[in-house]
């Protein structure tokens, strides 16, 4: 159950960062201080969370974390 909602708060905070960072384009004639401050904002915050869901996932199932092993 915890698995399933890190996974649903990683896809939405994936999504979130997805439009940070398109904001942080200039799609309009007037790229204003309030788009680019909002967009960086969005960007860092739910960056931020991301790497939160990957360490709560790596905690429910430290197998499958990424490491190489020697075959």
């Amino acid at each position: 159950m915890v698995l399933l909602i890190c996974r649903q708060i990683l896809l939405a905070s994936e999504v979130m960062v997805l439009i940070g960072i398109i904001m942080s384009f200039r799609f309009t004639p007037h790229y204003s201080i309030p788009q680019y401050v909002i967009s960086a904002l969005i960007t860092f915050v739910f960056a931020e969370v991301l790497e939160g869901m990957y360490v709560c996932i790596r905690s429910v199932h430290p197998s499958q974390s990424i490491t190489y092993r020697k075959t």
